[in-house]
């Protein structure tokens, strides 16, 4: 974060630190089911309005805020799960820590390298829909969590963050074809992918528009999760990778995290919640950039009549 921040590398890392009575009423608002992504969504602005010293902070003091926002919202991550595990997510240190805490799974050093691995690759995408629309509210001189709450809105799109909710869908196929039919989880891959090509469907998590010869980000995590433990849903990512490749289509990183968070014994969602939880490090990049360019991103609209 330091470094794309252009700024002093902090002595230690950041700890959440919450309000009970906020977690309290944040438990309340987020149904059990909710995603990872909706309990963030939900907790920003709540975040916000408990700090009177958000508006027209120093750039020190913003690093600060920044790095204690970040740290918060791995902790928030738990927030579907109740109180008491974002109470315990916030002992802990270092956002690898946190967020594995924060889901309920044993914070082993191989899953603290993987995670981290993830974040790394997650920080900068360059003008992704999500920057942009941080860059936007910084132009406004909106502060440091109206430009989150921005920035989440437009993740949590399909097309963008929430693609990861597409990919475990897919593999959710993979899995009950398999067990339905009695089928190897190879042949499974190979038949879901088929029938989604004979009805003009797109498959998710593989084509990424930038990059024609694979998405360089999503190797490394594919790699993490072999190495970690090998369970159902990491196999059946595998095996539509596979599949895919009979028909020339490379995985994107959304494809990645899925298959790194299903190893790791993450809960549904989870994914799309590690992809938020790496570019927020981008998006403050951005806002600080934007702020210091010191102009409002205005694009202008020609009438050219009806279509």
């Amino acid at each position: 974060m330091a470094l794309l921040w252009e700024a002093p590398v902090a002595a230690t890392p950041a700890r959440p630190a919450i309000d009970p009575v906020l977690v309290k009423r944040l438990v309340a608002l987020t149904p059990a089911e909710s995603r990872p992504l909706d309990a963030l969504c939900i907790a920003v602005p709540a975040l916000a309005v408990r700090d009177e010293q958000r508006h027209d902070a120093p750039r020190d003091a913003e690093v600060d805020r920044a790095r204690q926002l970040i740290a918060n919202l791995a902790a928030l991550l738990a927030l579907p799960h109740g109180a008491s595990r974002v109470h315990e997510s916030a002992r802990e240190i270092g956002l690898a820590r946190i967020a594995l805490s924060a889901w309920g799974v044993a914070r082993s050093r191989r899953a603290i390298a993987a995670v981290d691995a993830a974040l790394v690759l997650l920080a900068d995408h360059e003008l992704n829909a999500s920057a942009f629309a941080s860059r936007v509210a910084a132009g406004t001189s909106a502060d440091l969590y109206a430009c989150f709450a921005a920035a989440l809105a437009v993740a949590s799109g399909p097309r963008h963050g929430a693609a990861c909710d597409r990919v475990d869908a897919l593999v959710l196929d993979v899995l009950h074809r398999a067990e339905v039919r009695q089928l190897s989880l190879e042949r499974a891959a190979r038949e879901v992918v088929a029938e989604r090509a004979r009805r003009g469907d797109a498959i998710p998590g593989f084509g990424h528009m930038l990059y024609p010869e694979g998405d360089p980000r999503c190797g490394p995590l594919l790699h993490a999760a072999r190495t970690l433990r090998a369970n159902d849903s990491a196999r059946a990512v595998d095996a539509l990778v596979a599949a895919m490749a009979l028909r020339k289509q490379r995985p994107t990183i959304d494809c990645g995290l899925v298959a790194l968070a299903a190893a790791l014994g993450l809960p549904r969602g989870a994914a799309a919640g590690l992809f938020v939880l790496g570019r927020t490090a981008g998006w403050v990049a951005h806002v600080f950039e934007q702020r210091a360019q010191g102009f409002l991103l205005r694009p202008r609209a020609r009438y050219v009549g009806r279509s």
